[in-house]
């Protein structure tokens, strides 16, 4: 397993700091736009994952973020626990609205249908 160097836990430290900066800079940006803040939440991750910031310094975004050692499991580990408390959250807010028979619950809930639907007749056609 691996484990933390010395100077690993700064560099950490600095590359979530940077993470929920801009995360919390995209959600503001978002909000004003009349968005949900998870939309900048997401957005942010996009900008500082390899699609935006990996192309644009990739030198720099492996220093920041690297792909080994121990500041990439400890990374890693703190993703998991951050997704695991994110659905923690998100189940009971998902169920209230649910309740509430909100419309955007009921289009999420078509939605996330038909691409269900389309992933089993996408199978369905590949097992052909």
């Amino acid at each position: 397993m691996n484990s933390l160097a010395p100077g690993e836990l700064a560099q950490l430290l600095l590359a979530v700091s940077v993470l929920l900066g801009t995360a919390q800079l995209c959600a503001v940006a978002t909000r004003r736009m009349g968005q949900p803040s998870v939309l900048g939440e997401l957005f942010a991750g996009i900008v500082l994952g390899p699609t935006v910031f990996g192309r644009i310094a990739p030198e720099l975004s492996l220093a920041l973020f690297p792909n080994d050692g121990g500041q990439a499991a400890a990374f890693q580990a703190l993703t998991v626990i951050s997704i695991v408390l994110f659905l923690a959250v998100a189940g009971p807010v998902l169920r209230e609205a649910l309740a509430d028979g909100s419309p955007d619950v009921r289009i999420f809930v078509i939605g996330a249908l038909a691409q269900n639907a389309g992933t089993e007749a996408d199978a369905a056609v590949v097992d052909l």
